[in-house]
């Protein structure tokens, strides 16, 4: 056996965050961790990963109607879906806020429903 060892995923991120480096996103370290291939985007079949948001423009409306645009990443970007910033959530992303009440928009109470806006 040599003196190398395989370092764990779950590892491996602790020590990019010790030392000050990018780390994995969620979905990243669960795609990593199970030998997936790397998800792509409900709406728009972009990688996670490697795009800069959803590309299909998209409003969430409620039951009696009301329609609002979806809320876009922050400056930052998302560390769950990498959207960049100021740009649309991937479609399931669990950091995507509702634009009715702020909750997680998965699952939120206002039951709402996506509908297209076209192409952004």
């Amino acid at each position: 056996m040599s003196g190398t060892t395989k370092m764990s995923e779950g590892a491996r991120v602790a020590k990019a965050i010790r030392e000050g480096g990018e780390a994995m996103t969620l979905v990243e370290q669960l795609a990593a961790s199970q030998g997936w291939p790397y998800p792509s985007c409900e709406a728009c079949d972009r990688s996670l990963r490697t795009s800069e948001g959803c590309r299909l423009g998209f409003a969430r409306r409620t039951r009696d109607g009301k329609v609002k645009p979806r809320i876009k990443a922050g400056e930052g970007g998302c560390r769950d879906c990498g959207a960049s910033g100021h740009r649309v959530h991937h479609v399931g992303c669990s950091a995507e806020c509702c634009p009715f009440c702020g909750a997680p928009a998965i699952g939120c109470p206002c039951q709402t429903e996506m509908i297209s806006e076209g192409p952004l």
